[in-house]
């Protein structure tokens, strides 16, 4: 039965319930509980699994956006010195054509 239970909780995603009902039958905690304890225990395990996982998420989100962010100031800066070196080459040119006349 507790192999069923465990693959049931693995296929319904409840991966906090399913590492937290694993340990406590490998450790045999599951006695020192009643029912209400257990699934409070269950419950609680679920819920931070799930919360964690929420602010694993975000972090990973938030590097993605700050990769892109990196990526695309380092295109805009590329591209605001190209036109500032090629304005540099124009106002010098202009000043040597000057010069010779």
């Amino acid at each position: 039965m507790n192999t069923s239970t465990l693959d049931k909780l693995r296929k319904m995603k409840f991966f906090g319930m399913f590492h937290a009902f694993k340990s406590s039958m490998e450790t045999g905690k599951t006695n020192d509980y009643t029912a209400d304890e257990l699934l409070a225990h269950l419950v609680d395990a679920e819920w931070d699994d799930r919360q964690n996982r929420r602010i694993e998420r975000t972090i990973l989100y938030a590097r993605s956006a700050i990769k892109l962010q990196l990526k695309m100031f380092t295109i805009m800066l590329t591209e605001v010195l190209t036109a500032t070196r090629s304005c540099a080459w124009r106002i010098v040119r202009l000043l040597t054509a000057s010069r010779t006349c």
